[in-house]
């Protein structure tokens, strides 16, 4: 019988057995619990069971019949995932900050972190295919661990290792790390805001991202709490109309957040088409490509983490917000309210 062999890497060591076979290419008819009591699925030449806990290095023999044939090679897989297939695009992705277990790039503008319907670029396929791996997996590869919207540039977090994965999604979970943006907001914001609302859970896992938030400042089975702290920071205008750039510091991460609090609390991203009537003239007003700006300038981590990440990681403002930050009388220090 021909045996296909997968060779277990850094990341899959403690996972169990069955867990780590579903990251692999089965047929649609195979029944993984069923080849292992059959001994079609072995570690070391040995049969097993679903429950015994991988360790680097282990050898996982599966019967060729099991496997997808147009996917059954692991190591011409894994070549396509640290290939530099898209060398172009990847020169976009500015690395801010990377250790062993986790890359911080300055996400650009009007790209995807994950693949849409309308675009199949994306952050996800780019890192997938661009970004070498240390020690093979079998049931690892490097992907982004939150979403930014497509029109939201700055620091977005890719895995490196299954440890990092684990420990940032703790982190978040747990609210341990501090997300800080920075945009242009409608109006004249005067003081400091803190904004609790509830956002409506978008379960149409088809809509795209310019789909509207329902937002309410009562809450309800359906709706998932989104609290924001909002600083001004400096003013200007633009077109004739009152601008503050704002400091958004977030405890929580729904889709739209920012987007849709700052615009239900009367200071929408200017230019939002989502969120705000006036559609400003990018000719005019020097925005150029971008509908409106929403920078993640910084993420701040618990001191001591066991990940080893730094206290503070910043991502530069990018451009063309610096250029329409200067022709627009918005002068800022540059300092953020942490």
């Amino acid at each position: 019988m021909d045996f296909t062999e997968y060779k277990a890497g850094l990341n899959d060591k403690e996972r169990r057995l069955d867990r780590v076979l579903h990251s692999l290419p089965f047929n649609a008819q195979t029944n993984i619990y069923s080849s292992i009591r059959k001994g079609l699925i072995r570690v070391n030449g040995k049969k097993t069971n679903g429950a015994y806990r991988i360790n680097e290095n282990d050898i996982i023999s599966i019967a060729s019949f099991l496997l997808n044939n147009e996917k059954n090679s692991y190591e011409s897989n894994k070549s396509l995932q640290m290939s530099n297939k898209k060398e172009s695009k990847t020169k976009k992705l500015e690395v801010i900050f990377q250790n062993k277990h986790l890359l911080i790039i300055n996400k650009p503008y009007g790209i995807n972190v994950q693949p849409s319907q309308n675009d199949s670029t994306s952050i996800s396929q780019i890192i997938k295919e661009s970004i070498p791996i240390d020690n093979l997996s079998i049931s690892f590869t490097p992907a982004p661990l939150h979403r930014l919207d497509k029109r939201t540039t700055g620091a977005l977090v890719i895995s490196k290792s299954l440890e990092g994965a684990k420990w940032f999604s703790f982190a978040i979970k747990e609210h341990l790390i501090k997300k800080i943006y920075i945009g242009i907001a409608k109006g004249i914001l005067k003081e400091k805001c803190f904004w609790c609302d509830y956002i409506k859970e978008d379960t149409d896992k088809m809509q795209t991202s310019f789909h509207k938030q329902e937002i309410s400042s009562l809450e309800n089975p359906q709706t998932q709490k989104a609290i924001t702290y909002a600083y001004p920071l400096a003013y200007g205008s633009i077109n004739g109309i009152d601008v503050t750039l704002t400091q958004y510091t977030i405890e929580t991460g729904r889709k739209h957040q920012i987007r849709a609090q700052t615009a239900f609390h009367s200071f929408p991203l200017l230019g939002d088409s989502a969120y705000d009537k006036t559609i400003l003239s990018k000719a005019k007003d020097q925005r150029q490509n971008h509908e409106f700006y929403l920078h993640a300038i910084a993420l701040i981590f618990p001191k001591d983490n066991p990940i080893k990440m730094p206290e503070i990681v910043y991502a530069p403002i990018q451009e063309e917000f610096k250029k329409t930050l200067n022709s627009n009388l918005i002068k800022w220090n540059g300092k953020l309210i942490l």
